[in-house]
């Protein structure tokens, strides 16, 4: 039987990084086209809405009710084709990074593609989506039950079970997601829809596939907080600074919001936007990695990687 690399698996994410390091943030810069291109069909809309609120709220009169819903249905209608875009942006990227490490022979577009083995990561990460929170339901009404059924004879009793038994329910949750994870890159890799397969792939591997999750996490949030409050606080030294800080401080904020003063914080923002959307990439990378690397430890595919 074969059994992870806990290191190797959980750092995967970093090696993919140090050789293709383009290409996550190709990865990005799509995944954020994607997200912003259906708002832009409604940006007229949007401007609108949020000019009635400013000046409502500079006037102290009431919008128009009527209006502002007429505007807010608008920019719901163009919710489905966010969603399918956000589901595009998820496959496109993810299969990506599944073929970066599975199929490195197959560069071009970045690794990217559209076909069946996205096809069937979608469907089988809606099913496991589905299938945890139902399972999540279950859990909870059951810790529920249970407190209910002791805190009958003490009350303490009845909250220290519910506790007890919710985290008893979150451990085995966790850990029967973990062992239903390689479904991802397995189904994408066989173009197959194989989520009950991931079960008796990972078995005998349940703990290392934990221990794997637990290291991946606690190495990706620690960089992401380092990293991203450097962002922070390059982005709260471009507003404060300048007089900004008077501006907010003072008796009246709204002088801050001044047409020369949003301009010159624009290059600011979209410098910010840039570099966040590629650690965010990056982040994605180090967190995905680590199941299609444990995918390849336990079923090496015929294409080694290079």
């Amino acid at each position: 039987m074969a059994k992870l690399d806990i290191g190797k698996t959980a750092f995967s994410g970093f090696g993919v990084i140090g050789r293709h390091p383009i290409a996550p943030i190709v990865w990005g810069v799509v995944a954020l086209a994607l997200a912003i291109g259906p708002m832009l069909l409604v940006l007229p809309t949007m401007l609108d809405f949020f000019a009635m609120a400013v000046h409502g709220a500079r006037s102290g009169a009431e919008p128009d009710m009527t209006e502002m819903m007429r505007l807010q249905n608008q920019m719901n209608m163009v919710s489905p084709l966010s969603w399918i875009a956000g589901l595009l942006s998820y496959a496109v990227t993810t299969g990506a990074l599944f073929r970066a490490m599975l199929k490195p022979a197959e560069k071009s577009w970045f690794f990217m593609r559209v076909g069946m083995g996205e096809l069937m990561l979608v469907a089988v990460s809606i099913v496991y989506v589905i299938l945890f929170v139902v399972a999540f339901l279950v859990a909870a009404l059951v810790v529920g039950i249970i407190g209910f059924a002791v805190g009958q004879a003490s009350q303490n009793a009845g909250v220290i079970a519910a506790v007890v038994s919710g985290l008893v329910a979150l451990c085995v949750l966790l850990w029967a997601g973990l062992r239903f994870s390689l479904a991802f890159a397995m189904s994408w890799e066989r173009k197959s829809f194989l989520l009950f397969e991931s079960w008796k792939l990972t078995a005998g591997n349940g703990l290392a596939l934990v221990l794997m999750a637990v290291v991946n996490f606690i190495v990706c949030v620690v960089i992401s907080i380092f990293i991203f409050s450097l962002l922070f606080g390059v982005g709260a030294f471009a507003v404060l600074g300048n007089g900004g800080f008077e501006a907010l401080s003072g008796s009246n904020p709204e002088a801050f919001f001044t047409p020369e003063r949003l301009m010159a914080l624009l290059p600011w923002g979209i410098a910010l936007i840039t570099l966040s959307t590629i650690v965010q990439a990056y982040i994605n990378v180090a967190m995905t990695a680590p199941y299609a690397e444990a995918y390849r430890e336990l079923v090496p595919p015929v294409e080694e990687v290079v």
